[in-house]
């Protein structure tokens, strides 16, 4: 676990949106897609633009187009 890692856990754990959704792109760009998509998940749910814009490519990656669409489509 790098140092920017652990403060984007320790931030998001506390509920710090921003957080929440760099710790799953950090994840995502690191390869772990499984890692990256409850916290991406999360981000989206609660409203972050960029949760919602990364989850939904998360998703396409991942093969499930339809409901990836649904998110990059949300204004």
């Amino acid at each position: 676990m790098t140092e920017a890692e652990r403060w984007y856990r320790r931030a998001a754990d506390s509920g710090h949106a921003s957080a929440v959704a760099n710790l799953g792109v950090l994840l995502a760009e690191r390869g772990d897609l499984a890692g990256a998509e409850p916290w991406l998940r999360q981000a989206a749910h609660g409203g972050s633009p960029h949760g919602r814009s990364n989850y939904g490519v998360l998703l396409r990656m991942t093969g499930r187009e339809e409901e990836a669409r649904a998110w990059l489509e949300r204004p």
